[in-house]
């Protein structure tokens, strides 16, 4: 299940992603650098920057994200 949080704060909007019900710690995994990533390409859009490439951008986030879960 995916809920989206939007809370209007000073001068802007900030989203809350949740992502629950996954059954292993690789999905998880996988997910939480997918999100990462996708979020991270919408804020570069919504800052007027160009988007940074997909696939290098989610090969950085993923050992940062291996490296916080813990271990089943």
């Amino acid at each position: 299940m995916v809920t989206f949080e939007l809370t209007e704060t000073g001068g802007g909007v900030k989203l809350v992603l949740t992502h629950s019900q996954l059954p292993s710690r690789d999905e998880l995994l996988s997910v939480s650098s997918l999100w990462h990533t996708h979020l991270g390409l919408l804020g570069d859009h919504l800052r007027g920057v160009r988007p940074r490439p997909f696939w290098s951008e989610f090969a950085k986030v993923e050992p940062l994200y291996a490296a916080l879960l813990p271990a089943e």
